[in-house]
């Protein structure tokens, strides 16, 4: 009977391993130092670990992010997203935060954009 029990708990191990989701790990980005007004600026959110899939949410000052003609959030995979300021002004000098978010939890960070010689 011992035997019957360690081969019930060697698959439940089993299932239970295969079945976990792992939390989203995100890869930090950081803004350039030397963002100019007029300019256009990038910055990545990448899953560096984690089971998909993953929702990315991106937040200006800890709201959430409004799209434009100036500011778009693409992706062109599962694993990143990507937020584009073209033509940066002053109203764009602010704390930007990605989160990523699976069923087993989520990530984040957060990256200063400050722009050269601009005072807030």
């Amino acid at each position: 009977m011992a035997g019957s029990w360690n081969s019930l708990a060697a698959c439940i191990l089993f299932f239970t391993s295969v079945l976990a989701v792992e939390p989203p790990m995100l890869q930090p980005d950081e803004f350039p130092s030397d963002i100019e007004l007029g300019s256009r600026v990038q910055i990545v959110c990448y899953l560096k670990k984690g089971d998909l899939p993953v929702t990315f949410r991106w937040n200006k000052d800890g709201k959430q992010l409004l799209t434009n003609e100036r500011i778009t959030i693409s992706s062109s995979d599962s694993i990143s997203s990507n937020l584009r300021i073209q033509r940066v002004i002053s109203e764009d000098v602010a704390n930007y935060s990605c989160t990523g978010t699976n069923s087993a939890g989520s990530d984040s960070f957060t990256a200063a954009l400050i722009v050269r010689g601009n005072v807030i």
